[in-house]
């Protein structure tokens, strides 16, 4: 499959990881939580010294497997301070451009190339746009042809392994 170099080297620089069970889901979608997750995995963060407060988002169990990494995430401003984080829920394409848009922020890359508008920018959040054209200038993500970038379309995990891989692409 194509994802099947970009899932290698994704979990073998320990961006993203399986289930555990020895399954990887490289067609399954990215959720919120698990984006979050790989982050923390790409910034190299002890996790074990952040603990969750349980009145942060009243959808982030405080024992659940991605609780510290929504701590990590909430710190570092890549998710907002809101009643819910929907942690599970299927993580839309201008919503990962908004997270890695604010976690490379600290780092003020620079666009490489330019990118044309996307016939679709209208059906974007207001916070999204920059964000969007911020990752595709930067060269790691990319519309879904005929103009249009599908802002509130899914992104699958091998989708995800090879963006992760072109934004640590940024740091070599």
């Amino acid at each position: 499959q194509w994802y099947t170099p970009y899932v290698a080297q994704a979990v073998e620089n320990g961006l993203m990881k399986g289930y555990g069970d020895g399954y990887f889901g490289p067609e399954d979608h990215v959720t919120r939580a698990q984006l979050l997750q790989a982050l923390a995995n790409f910034d190299g963060v002890d996790l074990s010294r952040y603990s969750w407060e349980v009145d942060v988002y009243e959808d982030v169990p405080v024992d659940a497997w991605y609780s510290p990494a929504v701590a990590w995430g909430l710190e570092q401003n890549l998710v907002d301070r809101t009643q819910y984080l929907y942690p599970d829920q299927v993580l839309q394409r201008q919503e990962m451009c908004v997270i890695l848009a604010r976690y490379l922020s600290r780092f003020q890359f620079q666009p490489v190339r330019t990118a044309a508008p996307f016939l679709d920018e209208d059906q974007m959040t207001p916070a999204a746009q920059s964000a969007v054209y911020y990752c595709t200038q930067l060269g790691f993500i990319d519309g879904i042809g005929d103009g249009n970038f599908d802002p509130a379309g899914s992104l699958t995990r091998g989708q995800t392994a090879k963006i992760l891989l072109g934004v640590w692409a940024l740091f070599r």
